[in-house]
C-alpha cells in the first residue's frame, strides 16, 4: 500500500520499452480518489486510487530520468 514501490512497463508501437518507477501512494478520499470514482466503472471496486510518484524512467537499459 501506501509507501510501497511500484513500477509500469510498456512498450510502444516503435517497439521501443519504457519503464517509470516510484513511490506509490494509495489514496482512499480527497480530489484524486474522488476523480478516480468518475470514470472507473460504478459496478467496478472503487476502493482506492493509487498514485505513482515517477523517481525513475528508463528507455530499454537506459535511465532517463
Amino acid at each position: 500500500l501506501a509507501g510501497s514501490a511500484g513500477a509500469l512497463l510498456f512498450i510502444t508501437t516503435d517497439r521501443l520499452a519504457y519503464q517509470i518507477k516510484g513511490r506509490l501512494e494509495y489514496l482512499t478520499s480527497g480530489p484524486l480518489y474522488e476523480h478516480m470514482r468518475t470514470w472507473v466503472d460504478p459496478t467496478r471496486p472503487r476502493r482506492a486510487a493509487t498514485v505513482l510518484h515517477v523517481e525513475q524512467v528508463f528507455q530499454g537499459a537506459t535511465q532517463l530520468v
